[in-house]
């Protein structure tokens, strides 16, 4: 998976999310932007969830890539995968090739 094309997408849906936080997350930074961690983030909950259906959605719209970033199962051996725009990239990259080896074990047998 490239990890440049899923930087763009959830800098592009943060971009989307933006418009209805009262103080945006600063896109400019890339990588290193602060999205939901104790004290240094700007999403709330509610607005956390909005970006990642929105991640989602333009995954499976881009990329033909299907995942459940909301897994409790998966976050629970993660250290906040949300907190940044680095950490939510490496968890979704993470994720797609953990779904690559379902696949192809699943098209072997």
């Amino acid at each position: 998976m490239n990890k440049q094309l899923i930087i763009n997408i959830v800098l592009e849906c943060v971009e989307e999310i933006n418009h209805i936080l009262e103080d945006p997350i600063p896109v400019q930074e890339g990588e290193l932007a602060y999205l939901y961690d104790w004290g240094y983030g700007n999403l709330d909950s509610f607005s956390l969830v909005s970006l990642l259906v929105c991640i989602e959605q333009a995954l499976e719209d881009q990329l033909h890539l299907k995942l459940d970033l909301v897994n409790l199962n998966n976050i629970a051996d993660q250290n906040n995968p949300f907190r940044t725009v680095a950490t939510l990239v490496n968890y979704i990259s993470d994720l797609s090739n953990v779904n690559d080896l379902k696949n192809e074990s699943e098209i072997k047998t």
